[in-house]
């Protein structure tokens, strides 16, 4: 006897009555999903970087000039 490792891992799968392929559905738009989150994850990227340039590497040369005594 075969012994199948992925047997049992598709509860939603009708032993011998209904194969993998038929239970998949279809998703639509898929296109358009993935490009919309892309696209959010890209700003929220481009986001992020502005502010550790802005907040964390450019204050502390602000900072160095105003008090030159003072090191951070």
């Amino acid at each position: 006897m075969d012994t199948v490792t992925e047997l049992g891992r598709q509860p939603w799968i009708i032993y011998h009555l209904m194969r993998t392929k038929d239970a998949v559905t279809s998703m639509p738009n898929v296109t358009i999903t993935f490009t919309v989150m892309t696209a959010l994850y890209v700003i929220l990227g481009v986001l992020v970087v502005w502010l550790l340039s802005r907040h964390v590497i450019a204050a502390p040369e602000r900072k160095q000039i105003e008090h030159p005594e003072v090191f951070i």
